[in-house]
């Protein structure tokens, strides 16, 4: 099962989905000639998701700073005072560097972790006729808060009010989202844990060709469109047409028309249970990864879910939950 690997190299292709998205974890940078500014240098850590606290009183370098009256003072007298504002400067920022970052703390206190999942992702979150909720984000959110050492309040939504809730602080965070670049000014994405990409569902026994060639669709405008060189390669030698909607795909595929046609996950597995003579090739043709949503100001919650998601991978845990819900 190819669903955990890693991500591809960026760029490939030409495939914007492919390239890897700002993750919440890392330090602050600086990137600054100089710090000639204090209002550059606080500007810089709040590009960067900090609040830089600069004693207002304390002097920065500046060129020609260590002039008296237009006279350079000697070296040795100019370095004790750059090194003592140097020290001081540093001691400020690292001061501020170490506060503690209250998410994880927040979450401990309370003793549970809200998560936000859309309930009509199956395989990943879905609602059984008893009314139990069930699916791999979920069985992966009970994982997260049972290393916590907390209660999962899972709260479900609907896809579109999945990173509202995070952004509002109504949920901890958001289960099985893709990392939607657009949003990273307010949410930050964890590694991610599963590609969800485009899938093959073929005609049983039927290989259906065109020059001597098996014949698949898929919908124009979609998700695995955006990525149909990709397909084409995964494929191997057959030909990809697309087509305008799902309704009209899945009629070539009844009438023998087509070999297979690539859709998303989700729907295949509907299609594979519902329609006679098809099977699903579960195997992903398109990189769609899941990740786990989080505020942007939330860095070390974040870092413990992908400490989580780490632990799991090297344990198989990630593995065993694919094969359980996705085969």
């Amino acid at each position: 099962m190819g669903h955990l690997a890693h991500p591809p190299a960026p760029g490939v292709d030409g495939d914007a989905s492919r390239e890897r998205v700002p993750r919440g974890d890392n330090g602050v940078q600086l990137a600054c000639d100089r710090a000639a500014d204090r209002g550059r240098l606080r500007a810089c850590f709040a590009r960067a998701g900090r609040h830089a606290v600069v004693d207002p009183a304390a002097s920065v370098a500046r060129p020609g700073a260590g002039r008296r009256g237009g006279a350079a003072l000697p070296a040795w007298r100019r370095r004790p005072v750059l090194l003592a504002l140097a020290g001081a400067l540093g001691s400020s920022i690292q001061w501020h560097s170490n506060i503690e970052d209250p998410s994880l703390r927040r979450v401990l206190d309370a003793g549970r972790i809200r998560v936000a999942l859309d309930p009509s992702y199956e395989p990943f979150s879905s609602v059984d006729a008893a009314g139990n909720l069930g699916g791999l984000d979920v069985d992966l959110s009970r994982l997260l808060a049972a290393r916590l050492g907390v209660s999962a309040d899972l709260v479900t939504l609907d896809a579109g009010g999945l990173y509202e809730a995070v952004v509002a602080r109504a949920c901890n965070l958001a289960c099985g989202v893709p990392p939607v670049r657009e949003f990273t000014e307010n949410l930050r994405y964890s590694r991610p844990y599963y590609n969800a990409g485009a899938v093959a569902l073929m005609h049983a026994g039927l290989s259906a060709q065109s020059n001597g060639r098996p014949v698949f669709a898929i919908e124009a405008g979609s998700a695995a469109d955006a990525q149909i060189s990709t397909v084409r390669r995964r494929l191997g030698d057959v030909t990809v047409a697309r087509f305008p909607d799902l309704d009209t795909m899945l009629a070539g595929l009844r009438a023998g028309e087509l070999a297979g046609i690539v859709l998303d996950l989700a729907t295949a597995r509907r299609l594979a249970r519902d329609v006679e003579s098809v099977v699903l090739v579960a195997e992903p043709l398109t990189w769609e990864p899941l990740v786990f949503a989080a505020h942007k100001d939330d860095s070390r919650l974040l870092k413990e879910v992908n400490a989580t998601l780490d632990a799991l991978e090297s344990d198989g845990s990630l593995r065993d939950l694919g094969r359980k819900w996705v085969g």
